[in-house]
């Protein structure tokens, strides 16, 4: 599918750069893969309603750890109320059992026609730069035949920076690729088509790559 021509678009708190918007439009029960760099993010990423109210033609519905909507606190209440204004799902992340009901949620949302957003590396980016990608999104891409679509936000670390604690205006570039389709595979294959996806969201963002985790990379962080 060749990529659309790019369209501008203003919105509350800053100016939208919305590139191949309409290839999303023309995908129902796809997959949205996004890079997560800022807490900013799921205001632009989870898009509109169908009916232009948003900055993407379509909602983007992403799974959320429980905690998001259980949180007690202003910064709670302010995270639920996000969430469910924008209409994402809750999972329970307790070990042994967030693979499962992931997936099960996942493909729940693209056998109901809808596009599931999800970030790959798992954990907002610690420094900007794009982390290994968990295989998740390749499995369920492979176990449901839904298409991925790579999807890079640019500028949301300006509208929230890790050191702020409130938006600022500033412009986001949102550059959308074409989608990929994977037939079922071994694990070797599936570690592969990952590392290709995050390599497609390296020559979007043209952000430097580091092939470890993004929550490893924390811990050892933490620890030197």
């Amino acid at each position: 599918m060749p990529e659309h021509e790019r369209e501008h678009l203003r919105a509350p708190g800053g100016e939208f750069d919305i590139g191949q918007a309409a290839v999303l439009d023309a995908c129902p029960g796809c997959i949205a893969l996004y890079r997560f760099e800022s807490g900013a993010e799921i205001g632009v990423a989870a898009g509109g309603d169908g009916r232009g109210q948003g900055m993407l033609p379509r909602k983007v519905t992403f799974i959320a750890k429980q905690e998001y909507f259980t949180t007690g606190g202003w910064r709670g209440r302010l995270n639920r109320w996000v969430m469910n204004a924008t209409g994402q799902v809750a999972v329970d992340r307790t070990p042994g059992k967030v693979g499962g009901d992931s997936l099960t949620a996942a493909a729940r949302i693209l056998e109901q026609g809808g596009i599931w957003g999800i970030h790959p590396e798992g954990t907002r980016s610690p420094d900007g730069r794009i982390y290994r990608g968990r295989t998740g999104v390749i499995r369920v891409a492979m176990r449901t035949g839904a298409p991925v679509v790579p999807v890079v936000l640019s500028g949301t670390d300006r509208v929230n920076p890790r050191d702020r604690r409130f938006l600022r205006p500033a412009k986001v570039r949102i550059s959308i690729g074409r989608p990929r389709y994977f037939v079922p595979a071994d694990r070797y294959a599936v570690r592969q088509a990952t590392d290709e996806l995050m390599a497609d969201l390296v020559r979007r963002s043209g952000r430097q790559y580091v092939d470890c985790y993004a929550a490893t990379f924390e811990r050892h962080a933490e620890a030197a």
